[in-house]
């Protein structure tokens, strides 16, 4: 950030990213993710109000119904063999 600030392109550009993460950090909120794009040049940044541990509720639920899934599999796989 100060090298912008030494070659007179911008004044702290970019210094309110730290603030950003800690005020979603604060809230529980899902972290900012960047995306850098090339052709054209862009940056994203995307900002979630999505809720760390509901997000995480999300996914165990995800996984339990995967692993029931394939149990379920697995059993009419041996099911068959029996038969």
């Amino acid at each position: 950030m100060k090298m912008f600030n030494m070659i007179g392109i911008g004044e702290r550009t970019g210094s309110g990213v730290p603030d950003i993460y800690a005020v979603w950090d604060t809230q529980g909120w899902v972290s900012p993710k960047f995306e850098e794009q090339f052709d054209p040049d862009r940056t994203i940044l995307t900002l979630s109000f999505i809720d760390k541990q509901a997000e995480t509720n999300k996914r165990q639920k995800q996984l339990k119904i995967s692993d029931e899934l394939l149990n379920i599999s697995q059993s009419k796989e041996a099911a068959k063999r029996w038969t």
